[in-house]
């Protein structure tokens, strides 16, 4: 049987995850600042308006940038009218609007983002509110789980990390740690490289070998693949 997948419109990236976006999961790009996750978020949106369905945009740290549509899409009124955006402000209005969502999934639907899944997670997060705050998280996780299997679409979340100085190899550890994990059925390590150069790396998914990585370029159009020497700079 063929998965269906979304592609990123990026050779690289698309071999790496077996052809794109699968569907009927969730997909996580998690990594630092800057290395990529809003932008592979808003062409996945561009791209799935663009094959003529509609997208549900949860953001909540202002990723959603009019500029940047304008400049990877040849339509970007289009892009935007097709575009349901979502802006909690706190974590508990995140909370309700995940647990509301399947209220607002038709069959014109073909992808739900959520940018980024724990940025109010984090302001929310303290001594006395730690476990109804995961809680939530793994409630919200479940539902936007449901929502994919159900409506088979891809579901793409991005998570900010942080860095593990007491682990034994110094990574990078993602933001909610094994709550997001065990939800992901696809997790990709982004990194940035000198200037536009990004690095993704396969950390988790149900049918491609876990450690696969690849290079790509954030360009001003969305981002592109080079196969060079010069390129590896990983």
């Amino acid at each position: 049987m063929k998965i269906e997948r979304l592609s990123l419109g990026c050779k690289s990236l698309d071999d790496l995850l077996g052809g794109g976006l699968e569907y009927g999961v969730i997909t996580n790009f998690y990594g630092e600042a800057g290395s990529g996750k809003s932008n592979l978020a808003l062409i996945a949106t561009k791209n799935v308006v663009a094959a003529g369905k509609k997208v549900i945009f949860i953001d909540t740290e202002g990723s959603y940038s009019i500029e940047r549509i304008n400049q990877i899409s040849k339509a970007p009124e289009k892009v935007n009218s097709n575009t349901t955006l979502l802006e909690p402000m706190n974590f508990n209005e995140q909370h309700k609007m995940i647990l509301e969502l399947s209220k607002k999934i038709s069959k014109e639907i073909g992808l739900v983002v959520l940018d980024s899944l724990v940025a109010l997670y984090r302001i929310a997060m303290g001594p006395d509110t730690f476990e109804d705050t995961n809680r939530k998280l793994a409630a919200q996780l479940l539902e936007l789980s449901k929502i994919a299997r159900e409506n088979k679409i891809p579901v793409l979340v991005t998570t900010q990390v942080y860095s593990d100085f007491n682990g034994t190899t110094g990574d990078v550890v993602l933001v909610s740690k094994d709550i997001a994990k065990y939800w992901s059925k696809c997790l990709v390590k982004l990194e940035k490289g000198p200037k536009n150069l990004r690095k993704a790396q396969l950390t988790r998914h149900r049918s491609r070998p876990e450690g696969l990585e690849t290079n790509f370029f954030i360009v001003e159009t969305g981002v592109e693949s080079r196969e060079s020497e010069h390129d590896r700079l990983f």
